[in-house]
């Protein structure tokens, strides 16, 4: 979907605008929002599948990029990244 983003959740999805970088600067504010409403979410934007999630339990994951600790992953193409790292992969 070129030009279009599409964030996934359950019983819904929602289509944004993805033209430049304000777009996509508010598609991941909403991805996070759902996904902190729904427990996980799956975004798909640039033609990259993303699925965010908030890890149940007290472990914090590590970004495979930054090696920061995180509580919100998203996982691309098998990488668990930190959310930072993740809109810089895709803008």
């Amino acid at each position: 979907m070129n030009g279009v983003a599409r964030i996934s959740f359950e019983n819904g999805a929602l289509l944004m605008p993805a033209r430049n970088a304000y777009d996509q600067e508010l598609i991941f504010q909403e991805a996070e929002s759902y996904a902190r409403r729904h427990g996980h979410v799956q975004l798909e934007v640039q033609r990259q599948k993303m699925f965010i999630a908030f890890p149940t339990g007290e472990d914090d994951s590590i970004c495979d990029r930054c090696a920061q600790r995180v509580r919100m992953v998203v996982t691309v193409a098998s990488t668990h990244l930190c959310l930072r790292c993740a809109r810089e992969r895709v803008c």
